[in-house]
């Protein structure tokens, strides 16, 4: 229980679509409720934006993933980031730098990148400054823009 090894209550809410939830608890003999893990189910834009700002941490423990709306969305809110290092996210997140990356289907460092960073709130505070200034350059119009423009006359070029 994470309550016993951070010293607070911790809640998972979970947003989008639970795939098999139903079976997992039955096969557990366990309900997620008594964990405190909340599935939110699909929301809307502005709810996922209040869920943000209201979160300690954002945690994307994917397998395969490319360029992750979301975890742009919650860097961009500047909300402390730990991720996996897979597909394109580690082009998103500099490890120590705007978040925290881990290994794949890891589920021991993530435990631990969780506990280091929800330990440490000078950490939180810096990872999250630096996750808005980034998703701040990446995602403004004239960065866009520069980099269209870019591929374009790449491929030109050719």
């Amino acid at each position: 229980c994470l309550h016993d090894t951070v010293g607070r209550k911790v809640e998972w809410h979970i947003i989008g679509s639970p795939a098999c939830s139903d079976y997992v608890e039955w096969m557990e003999k366990d309900t997620f409720a008594r964990h405190n893990v909340r599935f939110l189910g699909v929301l809307d834009a502005d709810t996922i934006k209040d869920e943000l700002l209201d979160c300690d941490l954002y945690i994307q423990p994917s397998y395969i993933d490319n360029s992750p709306n979301s975890l742009c969305e919650a860097m961009a809110l500047g909300v402390p980031c730990i991720a996996s290092a897979t597909g394109g996210i580690p082009s998103i997140i500099t490890h120590g730098v705007n978040g925290l990356l881990t290994q794949v289907n890891d589920p021991y460092a993530l435990a631990s990148a969780i506990l280091r960073l929800s330990g440490d709130t000078d950490m939180m505070s810096r990872l999250s400054s630096a996750a808005m200034s980034t998703s701040h350059e990446r995602h403004a119009p004239e960065t866009i823009a520069k980099q269209l423009i870019e591929a374009y006359q790449s491929i030109m070029s050719r």
